[in-house]
């Protein structure tokens, strides 16, 4: 397998059977600079973020041959990408509603398009969540956001909620579609705000403990 820093060729040759939340913390640690963190992983030519999210904690599979990852500064990365998403995401919930109102309005293909483009903004906004946490060394699983969820279960209910936009569609049930984008899609969106403020004072928190 081959890896790939900033266009530049590493020699590392990670342990066996690690998974990837595994590799990707013992290349921070060894292959890129301290003040560094993931900003984009490619894995064999396609974007890898999907199997950061779905399969962190998963063996890297045998047919796996190139990945690539670009880095910024974490300061740039955390600074610059929050305020990013929160600006994406205000745009988001408007998108969605325009979306749900061309479904009603039979405006299948239209909608669909529409559709699209809110699965497409959604991808880095998932990545980015997911590079900060890997890059501080975040455990998900261990940061609550309510006394019931974690960061982890929030941002994986989010996952499964586009799953089922996209499920509606393929059923070509576009009314439960509608509802779906018109009243549960800008709920979830809304409570992004809240996984972007703990994810900003875990960011803090680094820094201090980093001093």
């Amino acid at each position: 397998m081959d890896v790939y820093v900033n266009n530049q060729k590493v020699d590392f040759q990670p342990p066996a059977a690690l998974s990837w939340q595994e590799f990707f913390e013992l290349l921070l640690k060894t292959e890129v600079a301290r003040d560094h963190g993931i900003v984009r992983v490619i894995v064999d030519g396609k974007d890898g973020v999907e199997r950061m999210i779905q399969q962190s904690r998963q063996p890297i599979p045998d047919t796996v041959r190139v990945i690539e990852i670009h880095t910024k500064d974490l300061g740039t990365i955390s600074h610059d990408g929050l305020l990013k998403a929160e600006s994406l995401i205000e745009s988001l919930k408007g998108e969605v509603v325009k979306a749900a109102g061309l479904f009603r309005e039979s405006q299948i293909e239209e909608g669909g398009k529409k559709l699209i483009a809110v699965m497409e903004a959604i991808k880095p906004l998932i990545q980015f969540v997911h590079s900060l946490g890997t890059s501080f060394s975040m455990d998900f699983d261990g940061i609550p956001l309510t006394s019931t969820q974690t960061l982890r279960q929030r941002v994986e209910g989010f996952i499964g909620s586009m799953k089922e936009m996209i499920d509606a569609q393929e059923r070509k049930d576009f009314v439960a579609l509608a509802d779906f984008l018109e009243y549960q899609m800008p709920e979830d969106l809304e409570g992004w705000h809240q996984i972007l403020a703990v994810l900003q004072r875990e960011v803090e928190k680094a820094g201090k403990d980093s001093h």
